[in-house]
């Protein structure tokens, strides 16, 4: 399984294997850290994609950078990526 930048259209670190047939679901956690897969093995498998996947790097990238009150708000106890400084 592969993670993509549907904005920049390249793959997003390593392909992530472990599941030994295909995967069938996934689903990513609120705050875009984690990810759980389901697969044809009848296993389901819980990955930690933090390090790999910053989903407020392409948010701060898409829409600009937020006002701290904003990201306060929406992204509470969360450094806010350099990207999504202003400058």
């Amino acid at each position: 399984m592969r993670l993509w930048d549907v904005t920049t259209r390249r793959q997003v670190g390593e392909p992530i294997t472990g599941h030994t047939k295909g995967v069938t679901s996934v689903a990513f956690s609120p705050d875009g850290r984690l990810l759980a897969t389901a697969g044809e093995d009848t296993t389901v498998r819980l990955w930690d994609i933090a390090g790999t996947v910053n989903p407020y790097d392409n948010l701060c990238k898409m829409v600009g950078p937020p006002s701290p009150q904003d990201w306060e708000q929406y992204a509470p106890g969360e450094p806010i990526p350099a990207v999504c400084i202003r400058k």
